[in-house]
């Protein structure tokens, strides 16, 4: 049920059910922790009513005492009568009642809420005002409470009755396509979709684009193994180095691709400027001319044309006589090689002369045979074996 007083402004209202008691179990009114102040205030007042109904002087008969009028004004009053009443039926003389020692001013034992250091007993007078006090600070704190309950019931009904809210999804236009078919550069789609297709597309998607350039850490790595640095002399003004040539512009350290792709242009705009006109310095070989003019290198093949042996001058009008012609790393031999035969005398025959220039020759005794010499002074000669009739022998070795 709402509460009656529901006007209660500037105060909001809340219900005394959404309270609840904090404060220790109290065995002696069955109070629990835990309970609604509802609870709470319900049991208080039932005890009460049942105390104020206990110690109301107008429900006790005292008839029989001889009392019909003027009787005790409350309980207290009640109770002392009695006392008194029970003094002279025992033939117990009046006594006067001591304040340190007789109630109301006696010592009582206190419910454990009310124990304070350790202290379990009071003055009755003592403990019924820390009662009343406790009473009246329950009163006001319940009646606070009462007071929010009912402005927080208002506010829940308010919720109730009010339409539960209902969420759309932002959409937005998306500049390029990112999943073909389904997301397309141009058109508006809702985000969840936005998100879907930027993460997990397979061409267009963040994790496609993870994977063909990997981690951030092996973009990194990449950049950091650039093997032209700040130092290294440039091809277009050797000696000067890049951080000099290419001052305001060339990264000293880079850390990031954008770094490295401005040092990698830098580098590839220096090389292509050299190439324009480079400078080149070329050195023959011995079986190879090269030559360099207008921006281009060429290489001819060194060729002697045919040269004349040594050794063979007798052959000058021979056109036979031996040649040699090297052709790049190549030698190429054409003619005849005819080695003149020594003279053979008393029997001792004759060698060949072997010196490289010689051109002479002497005629051989005809009808005898040569053999190699190898030992002697003629070692690596001819020896002819014999001697006769004199006749022009040689020896001869065709290409």
């Amino acid at each position: 049920m709402k509460p009656l007083n529901l006007d209660n402004r500037p105060c909001s209202p809340i219900s005394s059910n959404c309270v609840i008691w904090q404060g220790p179990t109290l065995d002696c009114i069955n109070l629990c922790t835990g309970d609604t102040i509802s609870d709470v205030v319900a049991k208080m007042a039932t005890e009460l009513c049942t105390l104020l109904d206990q110690t109301n002087v107008s429900n006790y008969d005292l008839t029989c005492l001889g009392i019909t009028a003027c009787g005790p004004k409350d309980f207290q009053a009640l109770i002392q009568l009695l006392i008194d009443k029970i003094c002279e039926l025992q033939g117990l003389p009046p006594v006067e009642l001591q304040s340190t020692s007789a109630c109301p001013d006696c010592l009582v034992s206190v419910a454990p809420c009310f124990v304070e250091g350790g202290q379990t007993t009071m003055q009755l007078i003592d403990y019924v005002q820390m009662i009343a006090n406790k009473i009246c600070d329950l009163i006001a704190s319940i009646a606070e409470l009462q007071t929010q309950i009912d402005n927080l019931d208002i506010r829940v009904t308010i919720l109730e009755n009010t339409p539960p809210p209902t969420f759309t999804l932002p959409s937005f236009t998306v500049d390029c396509t990112l999943s073909d078919g389904v997301i397309v550069g141009g058109n508006a789609y809702t985000i969840d979709l936005i998100l879907n297709a930027l993460v997990n597309d397979d061409i267009y998607g963040y994790c496609a684009l993870l994977g063909a350039t990997g981690l951030p850490a092996d973009i990194i790595s990449a950049v950091s193994g650039a093997c032209i640095t700040s130092t290294t002399p440039t091809l277009s003004n050797a000696p000067t180095p890049y951080g000099t040539e290419y001052l305001g512009s060339w990264v000293n350290t880079p850390t990031t691709v954008a770094d490295a792709i401005t040092n990698i242009w830098i580098v590839l705009c220096d090389i292509y400027q050299y190439l324009q006109s480079p400078t080149l310095n070329v050195s023959d070989t011995p079986t190879v001319n090269l030559t360099y003019s207008s921006g281009t290198l060429s290489a001819a093949v060194v060729d002697t044309g045919w040269v004349n042996l040594n050794g063979f001058a007798y052959m000058s009008s021979n056109p036979g006589r031996p040649q040699c012609r090297r052709i790049g790393n190549e030698i190429h031999f054409r003619g005849y090689v005819i080695v003149p035969m020594g003279n053979a005398s008393s029997g001792a025959g004759g060698s060949v002369n072997l010196a490289p220039d010689s051109d002479s020759y002497v005629p051989l005794p005809y009808g005898n045979t040569f053999n190699t010499v190898t030992s002697g002074n003629a070692a690596d000669s001819c020896e002819l074996i014999g001697y006769g009739n004199s006749i022009l022998g040689f020896l001869v070795i065709q290409q």
